[in-house]
């Protein structure tokens, strides 16, 4: 979903989120105009990847990554990972593609912004082992694993 408020934004969004278009809206000026990573960054969370990064990458650990709930980034940010592909440079397209983009985007600076309104698992309220846990509110941008009766009264 491409959104062009002021500036061109990309949102990406699992098949099973909620995206709040009108506080996307309502708070879309205060984004950065380029250079934007948005999302709720798995870090400094603990991390079991489902891939041994080192073995894919040659890294330790992995970098820190907006959570698959979604992400927003600006044109600038896709046009990089667009031109890289097209350049022959190869980025490897595997799985978790939430963590990979974040791996592709390492070479070139691009800061993670964290934001609290993206939540994974709309019914269980946050805890220690995974704070990115939470319950969908009006101020909640993104809900990652929405399901129907979420929307039952």
């Amino acid at each position: 979903l491409g959104l062009c408020v002021s500036v061109c934004l990309s949102v990406c969004m699992c098949v099973q989120a909620y995206f709040n278009v009108r506080r996307f809206l309502a708070t879309s000026h205060l984004y950065p105009t380029e250079r934007l990573y948005l999302g709720r960054m798995n870090w400094p969370t603990p991390h079991v990847p489902i891939l041994a990064v080192s073995e894919l990458y040659g890294l330790r650990e992995w970098p820190e990554y907006a959570i698959g709930a979604g992400l927003i980034v600006t044109h600038d940010v896709v046009s990089t990972v667009a031109l890289m592909q097209s350049s022959g440079i190869p980025l490897r397209q595997t799985t978790p593609e939430d963590v990979v983009l974040a791996v592709w985007l390492m070479p070139f600076e691009i800061p993670r912004l964290n934001t609290a309104h993206f939540f994974n698992h709309p019914d269980m309220a946050p805890h220690a082992e995974d704070p990115n846990r939470g319950f969908c509110t009006t101020d909640s941008l993104v809900v990652h694993y929405v399901q129907a009766k979420h929307f039952q009264d």
